[in-house]
């Protein structure tokens, strides 16, 4: 986060005369889509990655109010007091530094299924919740991301079936339209409860949402929230074709066919190095590339130079990554407390004591992100 960006960002929010087509333009969109279901004249358009806002916009500023990157009233000290880590020094204090926020319990674990975890992020927790959502009922469905056929870009997709998760395991790291089904998520009778995934900017705008009465029908169904933590952002479509040209690849990203695919390491312990991006050209080349150099193509700026949440505080369960096989999953609700239990106890996800090489992955991946937003943040408040 940078000050410039977070007071640039505010007088987007601020002019009437202003829509999301702003916030792209300036490069602070994340490409939730959240913004597409609160338009009430269609006006707003995504074009794998662009955002356009069409000439039926009324200025109603629904877009903006939603928008997941509007942080007026968490840019304050109450923020800062949401984040402190009061709770977790006495509960593990080795990464009391992280800002972790609230929660009800914490665990380090991996999903006891290695066909799960071959196909996911670190020690896919995340998929192994969702399966035991859906294999127990606690909801009839959940919202995933996901590649779909001929799409460069991830997109959010339906399921009800547990068997379909593994299809969508891993993280994404590219732009991810993940609420663009919220309004067939409202207007599905057959939905009476589902489990969403998100990053922690998402997660904000389903607590938005959830204060918000234009948004009743929809909040009704939304069970639970898990969040992945996320102290990056993503890159820019430009970014990441500058960067593949940057590789020898002059083609365009739609000439593209993007696979992921797995390739472990034992002395990685950036599980953002093992998990990499096949870019296949249509002449058949490969160009394989970790996620984690994906993630460094960005330019600035970009969504995490306004975000100043990295965990997820508005979710049911937060996860990172604690290790390239394990996770730590922060259950800060009564009803995400109880998921995770019950996927401990039907052996869906199985735990150990945090070691060593855990705590130092969770302090490193969350430093770079914890010291810019409290700089940014002191500056800001101390500005105001």
């Amino acid at each position: 986060m940078t000050l410039n960006d977070i007071e640039k960002s505010l007088s987007i929010f601020e002019n009437k005369n202003y829509t999301v087509q702003h916030i792209y333009d300036s490069r602070y969109c994340n490409f939730c889509g959240a913004c597409i279901h609160s338009c009430p004249v269609n006006a707003i358009e995504y074009l794998d990655p662009q955002i356009i806002v069409n000439e039926n916009c009324i200025q109603c500023g629904k877009c903006l109010e939603v928008c997941s990157q509007n942080q007026k009233i968490r840019y304050s000290k109450q923020l800062v007091d949401i984040e402190r880590n009061e709770q977790i020094k006495d509960v593990h204090p080795k990464i009391a530094n992280v800002p972790l926020g609230s929660f009800k319990e914490i665990w380090n674990g991996f999903s006891s299924s290695r066909k799960t975890r071959n196909v996911t992020m670190a020690g896919g927790v995340t998929t192994s919740l969702l399966y035991t959502a859906l294999s127990e009922n606690v909801v009839d469905a959940v919202l995933i991301p996901e590649f779909t056929e001929n799409k460069q870009n991830p997109r959010g997709r339906i399921t009800s079936n547990p068997e379909e998760l593994l299809q969508s395991g891993g993280s994404k790291y590219l732009p991810t339209l993940s609420l663009d089904k919220l309004n067939e998520i409202a207007n599905n009778q057959d939905i009476d409860k589902i489990a969403i995934t998100t990053l922690p900017c998402q997660a904000y705008v389903i607590k938005k949402m959830f204060l918000d009465t234009q948004y009743e029908k929809l909040v009704k169904k939304i069970h639970l929230v898990l969040t992945l933590f996320c102290g990056n952002g993503i890159p820019y479509r430009d970014d990441v074709e500058l960067f593949l040209k940057a590789k020898g690849v002059i083609e365009s990203l739609s000439e593209f066919k993007v696979i992921r695919r797995r390739e472990r390491r034992i002395w990685r312990i950036n599980p953002q190095d093992i998990e990499r991006y096949v870019f296949i050209t249509k002449d058949g080349k490969e160009v394989s590339i970790s996620s984690s150099k994906i993630l460094r193509c960005k330019t600035k700026p970009n969504c995490s130079t306004i975000c100043p949440d990295y965990t997820g505080y508005f979710s049911d369960i937060s996860i990172g990554a604690s290790h390239i096989s394990a996770n730590i999953v922060v259950a800060r609700t009564e009803k995400g407390r109880e998921l995770v239990k019950l996927a401990i106890e039907k052996e869906f996800i199985k735990t150990k004591n945090f070691s060593k090489i855990n705590n130092f992955l969770i302090n490193f991946m969350g430093k770079n992100k914890r010291d810019l937003k409290r700089k940014s943040y002191h500056k800001f408040l101390k500005n105001k």
